[in-house]
């Protein structure tokens, strides 16, 4: 049985993050605020992610103090200069790229710059998930964490 939204709020550890992805639909920004208004979460600990553009601006307006992500597949019709231009402007709070972009350190600084956050996804590589750690983005998606966890952020000897 799939569990409701709510249900799933109501496990997110406090001091822990949720990634909410939109898919579509007429409505359903109004929808998922109103249970994150009745859930117990920080709106810090919320991030609405959507690859439909229009979706997360309309989430943004609608739910300001929560972060957004604009997911980005690779290739793209925009090229990154544009992504981060438009974000920007529509007042995402980042972008939410797959792993296969050529990113570089100053691409991420660049999103920093304009106020953006950047989180990669599909991360299983833990060379690469190194490489884009040392780069400053903001967080990964992976299918196998603690094997990142413990990639990225060695235990002390």
């Amino acid at each position: 049985m799939v569990p409701l939204l709510a249900q799933v709020l109501r496990e997110v550890p406090q001091g822990r993050r949720v990634f909410l992805e939109l898919k579509a639909g007429a409505g359903l920004v109004e929808a998922v605020r109103k249970v994150l208004e009745d859930s117990s979460l920080a709106p810090e600990q919320v991030v609405i992610i959507g690859f439909d553009h229009a979706l997360v601006q309309q989430a943004r307006e609608a739910m300001p103090v929560v972060e957004t992500a604009w997911v980005v597949d690779y290739p793209s019709i925009w090229n990154l200069t544009h992504l981060i231009k438009l974000a920007a402007s529509h007042r995402i709070s980042g972008l939410d790229l797959r792993v296969d972009w050529p990113l570089t350190g100053a691409d991420v600084a660049r999103a920093h710059e304009a106020g953006l956050k950047l989180y990669i996804w599909t991360v299983d590589d833990p060379a690469r998930a190194r490489e884009l750690a040392a780069m400053g983005v903001d967080g990964l998606t992976t299918n196998i964490p603690q094997r990142l966890r413990r990639a990225v952020f060695p235990p002390p000897r």
